[in-house]
């Protein structure tokens, strides 16, 4: 998958999974995930997307480390994270 569609795809997951009241159109790829300032998810958000994206992508994102933090600032690190683990695997 490229990170075009996976960014589409982690888009819709996350507007499904956390049941945010947004469309694909309106979810700005480099826009923060946590905060008003972002999509507005928080630390429990942010847990339950960490479980779901390893369920459905097989990438484990350790949450509570730094590496996770950085991997869940954005839609775009969250596809970059989960191409990069993809490719090291």
């Amino acid at each position: 998958m490229d990170k075009e569609h996976l960014v589409k795809d982690l888009k819709e997951f996350m507007i499904s999974e956390l049941k945010l009241k947004r469309t694909i159109g309106d979810m700005i790829d480099s826009a923060k995930l946590f905060g008003p300032d972002g999509l507005g998810i928080d630390s429990l958000d942010g847990i339950q997307l960490g479980v779901a994206a390893e369920q459905r992508y097989g990438v484990k994102i350790p949450v509570d480390t730094d590496e996770g933090k950085q991997a869940l600032s954005s839609i775009n690190a969250l596809a970059d994270y989960i191409l990069r683990s993809k490719a090291g695997a």
